[in-house]
């Protein structure tokens, strides 16, 4: 990972914005020794602590998941609607083939303009 990101970064010019990512890439690419006697990657030896929850963390993320995901808090569609809403899709596309149809049929029995190559 890090032979393709850090390249990227620094061909960005982006080391100043992504400090804190490169510094755990050092550390997540280093290998150490583990408690088991084998060797692995440093990030191993890192305890991650989740942040606690409170009230303003949940109203912060509900908040952001009404942003990106609106329709999640929109009323659910109910069946009638929806093959409602079908119906009228598949009408629509009968009468639009319909339409063509009967535009082709009535150019077919359009006259004709003679060719110019006939003699």
């Amino acid at each position: 990972m890090w032979e393709i990101l850090y390249p990227a970064i620094v061909d960005a010019d982006d080391l100043v914005h992504c400090a804190t990512l490169i510094k755990w890439l050092r550390v997540a690419s280093t290998s150490t020794r583990l408690a088991n006697n084998g060797t692995g990657p440093s990030a191993v030896l890192l305890e991650l602590q989740a942040p606690l929850v409170d009230q303003a963390l949940i109203a912060h993320r509900l908040n952001l998941l009404k942003q990106v995901l609106p329709a999640l808090y929109q009323p659910a569609e109910t069946l009638e609607t929806a093959l409602a809403q079908m119906v009228a899709g598949v009408v629509q596309n009968t009468n639009d083939s319909r339409v063509v149809r009967e535009e082709k049929h009535a150019r077919d029995l359009a006259p004709k303009l003679p060719s110019k190559n006939t003699t």
